[in-house]
């Protein structure tokens, strides 16, 4: 019995970190040394998979001691419903957490936004937007403000900085923070 409670263990321990490992895959590999730093350029079709997140991207550097890769090109982050699209961003590993100060575009079925800049966590399935946020939803109401803060989990955002909308009844603004 014990042993078989110790391989049991073994194994899923093997699969808890085999979800926290990043795979970075494409069309092409450059191998280099970089002032003593091991880096990957990786060109092409990149995809890269952490878990339940998937990073699509044209050209990648992958700076392999510190576990981050910049994302360069047509960055697409995938994790369940949740697409953010953007030009450019880095990916901290360690952390799962994805940032991009170029224009950011989230798409999630029943709203779409975007910003001049965001930050993704993955493990909290969080993100906070900054710059001109603009939030659509699918009933035609929008939302600007300078910042927002979405918690996906808890179907929740917090919007900050000359706020504004398409309709002036802050009940449904109430509600509309609900219903995500």
């Amino acid at each position: 019995m014990r042993k078989f409670l110790f391989i049991f263990l073994v194994a899923v321990n093997l699969f808890s970190q085999e979800s926290d490992y990043v795979t970075v895959v494409g069309d092409s590999l450059i191998g280099k040394v970089v002032d003593g730093k091991n880096i990957r350029e990786v060109i092409g079709n990149v995809v890269i998979t952490q878990g339940d997140v998937v990073i699509n991207c044209n050209k990648a550097i992958q700076f392999l001691t510190v576990n981050e890769i910049e994302l360069i090109g047509s960055v697409v982050v995938t994790q369940d419903t949740m697409m953010i699209r953007t030009e450019k961003a880095y990916y901290y590993g360690d952390e799962k957490i994805a940032v991009s100060d170029t224009s950011v575009f989230l798409n999630q079925p029943g709203m779409e936004l975007q910003a001049d800049r965001g930050k993704y966590f993955m493990d909290q399935k969080r993100a906070e937007f900054f710059g001109r946020v603009i939030l659509e939803d699918s009933n035609s109401f929008t939302l600007k403000s300078e910042e927002l803060f979405y918690f996906k989990e808890l179907e929740r955002m917090n919007a900050s900085g000359k706020c504004r909308n398409n309709r002036f009844n802050f009940y449904y603004l109430y509600r509309l923070a609900r219903t995500f």
